[in-house]
């Protein structure tokens, strides 16, 4: 019986990366960053809405960003109309 390799956390970062570069590279033609993709999918992945501070403080922590540069990223995806903020403070995906 053979015994299977363990998995390390530089197996992880390699595929982090690979992955990384084919998320940079599909979203290129609408002019979608990472960034973009990843906060976009927060607000997916809570059911299509998400409190503003929610949003941003998931943003922080997945995007490894700081309060400031989420709450830019947000303003930028509402100019793009790719999220919006309803009268609640909340946001939804488009």
């Amino acid at each position: 019986m053979s015994q299977e390799p363990t998995l390390t956390g530089q197996d992880i970062g390699q595929a982090e990366k690979a992955t990384r570069a084919v998320l940079d590279s599909l979203p290129a033609d609408t002019n979608t960053r990472f960034h973009d993709w990843v906060a976009i999918r927060l607000l997916a992945n809570s059911g299509g809405s998400l409190d503003h501070a929610d949003a941003v403080n998931q943003m922080v922590h997945g995007l490894k960003i700081t309060a400031e540069d989420a709450s830019r990223l947000s303003r930028a995806l509402e100019a793009a109309d790719l999220v919006r903020r309803d009268g609640a403070d909340t946001h939804q995906s488009c």
